[in-house]
């Protein structure tokens, strides 16, 4: 389905897209750094190549910061972090279900920020992208949110 090299730049797009929702967590909740971490680890990965349990510790931390904050904005900037540390072990066979993950941080990301579309992610992601199969309309925001950005990928 995708080999490391687009591996590493899905983590790469992962890591943008929670840099930009980072603030978000870091002025409602001052003083934890475990979504920075992740983010940080994230970009080790893309680096590196290596699956880590640091990485995978560094992605659970964050989703932590996610479940431990009482602000809905701060919890989906460190789910985003969360995520683009997480999509590093991201199993190469096509499923809809792993076409959430590759969103993810964008999702996430989009949510902590009160957006309501997202830029379209990089050729080589979208390149891994246009092999899975379409998403499935669900109601829920995360699933439209992902069709959306799916659909306007594909064109």
């Amino acid at each position: 389905m995708f080999d490391e090299t687009e591996l590493r730049a899905i983590v790469r797009w992962a890591a943008e897209c929670a840099d930009r929702a980072l603030p978000t967590f870091e002025d409602a909740v001052a003083g934890d750094a475990r979504p920075r971490a992740a983010i940080r680890a994230a970009r080790i990965f893309v680096d590196t190549g290596e699956r880590t349990a640091a990485l995978r510790e560094a992605s659970s931390a964050a989703f932590a910061a996610a479940r431990e904050t009482g602000y809905p904005s701060a919890s989906a900037a460190a789910r985003a972090a969360s995520a683009a540390a997480g999509v590093a072990f991201l199993d190469p066979a096509a499923s809809p279900h792993g076409l959430n993950h590759v969103y993810g941080a964008a999702m996430h990301a989009a949510t902590a920020l009160g957006a309501t579309d997202w830029p379209l992610p990089p050729p080589e992601v979208a390149a891994v992208v246009r092999r899975y199969p379409p998403p499935e309309a669900r109601k829920d925001r995360a699933s439209r949110f992902v069709v959306r950005l799916d659909a306007a990928l594909r064109g």
